[in-house]
């Protein structure tokens, strides 16, 4: 399919197509009120170009990551089936991925200080009067 005739339908398509919400692309595509915006989805044209422009787009434009985070599992699946080295080092990089995809990992882990670092620090006056010898 071409470009729509339309401009202002063009626009509008590539807008969402992107991902932006109805109202949005609707005002981004040079329209002025977004009220009348629920009209552009009654233009089969339009819905198809959307849809044809999803299509072109990696992974058929999809925002949802179902189809990444599979690809990744079967990898990961695959490099373990080898059982080398190599592919074992592969497949735990692959797995921290396919977990930050899942958002089971932070992305920056915090880690409490250690106990000793805890303690409020004594002055040099205080350290002198706690372990100097008394005599």
């Amino acid at each position: 399919m071409r470009k729509l005739e339309n401009a202002r339908h063009e626009a509008y398509a590539q807008a969402r197509a992107r991902g932006a919400k109805i109202g949005d692309a609707y005002v981004e595509a040079g329209f002025k009120r977004r009220s009348n915006a629920w009209r552009m989805n009654k233009f089969e044209v339009v819905n198809a170009r959307i849809e044809e422009l999803r299509a072109d787009m990696p992974w058929g434009g999809a925002t949802d990551l179902t189809p990444v985070i599979s690809l990744l599992g079967k990898a990961a699946e695959q490099a373990v089936a080898l059982n080398t080295a190599a592919s074992l080092v592969a497949a735990k990089g692959l797995l921290v991925e396919l977990a930050k995809f899942k958002m089971l990992l932070a992305a920056k882990v915090e880690r409490a200080p250690p106990p000793f670092m805890l303690k409020p620090r004594l002055s040099d006056d205080a350290w002198v009067e706690k372990h100097a010898p008394h005599g």
